[in-house]
């Protein structure tokens, strides 16, 4: 009788040792991220008058990156939930955010312009195994003084959280002029 419970007790409690070992997988938005940032990039005289409102889109759209805390049995199951995902409605969420919180024309259209970037981004090969990522909502790149240029006129300074942030690509700058 004592040794049946012991074998029950191990049958029991052997699904959630196999579940607990398992590996578990989640969606990193850091593909995205490094998307949005080189789309912001760009050097044409359209790219300068929309970068502040790109970068800003960027991070909006990263902070309201409905995978942040979900974590999937396998790469399957995070793969479908990014196919179901209803990229459309967030897209039109964020877009009205854009023009309530967009002061000029050319930030607000930046501000879409990176929204888009970053969820047009969002691709199977995001699903990765958590021991690989550590997600988060907050942006792994941020301008030192939000995007606004100092006193004298220098460029923002780039800030890196965490040891595996990803740079600002190069012609990214803060200070680039902003159009009505």
């Amino acid at each position: 009788m004592m040794r049946h419970r012991g074998v029950m007790l191990f049958l029991l409690c052997l699904p959630v040792l196999l579940v607990a070992c398992a590996p578990r997988y989640v969606a990193d938005p850091l593909p995205a991220w490094n998307a949005c940032l080189a789309g912001c990039a760009r050097d044409d005289e359209t790219g300068r008058l929309i970068r502040r409102g790109c970068l800003q889109g960027c991070e909006m759209a990263l902070a309201t990156f409905p995978f942040a805390e979900s974590v999937y049995a396998g790469r399957q199951p995070c793969e479908a939930a990014l196919g179901r995902f209803d990229v459309e409605g967030l897209l039109r969420t964020l877009d009205a955010r854009c023009m309530q919180e967009g002061t000029q024309v050319h930030r607000r259209r930046g501000c879409r312009d990176g929204v888009r970037l970053f969820y047009g981004n969002m691709v199977p090969e995001m699903c990765v195994g958590d021991a690989d990522v550590n997600v988060s909502t907050k942006p792994p790149v941020a301008l030192a003084n939000d995007g606004a240029a100092s006193a004298d006129g220098a460029e923002a300074e780039v800030v890196t959280q965490g040891e595996q942030a990803p740079v600002a690509p190069e012609g990214v700058r803060a200070d680039a002029p902003e159009g009505d």
